[in-house]
């Protein structure tokens, strides 16, 4: 006559003893299951593409295609042309600004009306158009003897429509920053990326959404899985506005 093991229960029948091995069991099961999953989840990026960013790159200062007017002068017949002149100057230095990158540049502005001008900036063959108002035109000239003593004239503007430039070295500087901004929060980001074909230059309007997607991975148990992250990308009047999606 078969005899139970020692240390069971004598009520139990076998197939009451085997039923009772089943939770230990699946909750092993389960417990390496777990483990897997958190070994092998952050190798199994779904967004795990995009090319790297090239280390050490630095915005680059580009020269506005006419010397600076408040340092120069300008020489101009009328008081459209001067101001014509001084938002030449104010343009080409915001968008050389925005594409932090030296590429050749020129300009362009008229009046539309007795107080709207329409300029235009050619970034390396790409128009960027703005809309402007020019407000609070002061003309003082001074002369004495037959001689210009002072000759000046201020003004005020306000952009009222505007596109941006986005170039992929300000899009990998700002993708670049914020890693770095990370480094100090509970989950530090790595390893910035962005698609391959991310144009090199385009323009878009204010605060649109401009082509092409990159990406960054988080680190920590915050993170977890730890996949990559998209980042987009936004038109500014500053430069390229980047954020996690």
């Amino acid at each position: 006559m078969n005899q139970p093991p020692a240390g069971a229960d004598p009520a139990q029948t076998p197939a009451q003893r085997k039923g009772s091995l089943r939770g230990p069991i699946a909750l092993l099961v389960i417990a390496a299951l777990v483990v897997a999953a958190v070994l092998l989840a952050p190798r199994v990026d779904p967004r795990g593409g995009g090319e790297p960013i090239p280390a050490g790159i630095e915005p680059e200062q580009g020269t506005p295609s006419l010397p600076d007017p408040a340092e120069e002068g300008v020489e101009a017949d009328t008081e459209e042309e001067l101001v014509a002149t001084v938002l030449r100057y104010e343009m080409e230095s915001v968008v050389l600004g925005q594409a932090a990158v030296d590429l050749p540049i020129t300009s362009e502005c008229a009046p539309s009306s007795e107080t709207v001008y329409e300029c235009t900036v050619t970034l390396d063959d790409q128009p960027v158009r703005s809309t402007i108002e020019v407000e609070d035109i002061d003309t003082m000239r001074l002369s004495s003897g037959g001689m210009v003593l002072s000759d000046r004239t201020s003004f005020s503007y306000t952009v009222l429509e505007q596109e941006t430039v986005v170039t992929a070295h300000a899009v990998h500087l700002q993708v670049q920053q914020m890693v770095q901004d990370s480094q100090e929060r509970d989950t530090p980001l790595s390893d910035p990326r962005c698609d391959e074909d991310l144009p090199d230059i385009q323009v878009v309007a204010d605060g649109e959404r401009a082509s092409g997607t990159c990406y960054v991975t988080p680190n920590g148990w915050r993170g977890w899985p730890n996949w990559s992250q998209t980042v987009v990308i936004d038109g500014h009047s500053v430069g390229p506005s980047v954020w996690k999606d």
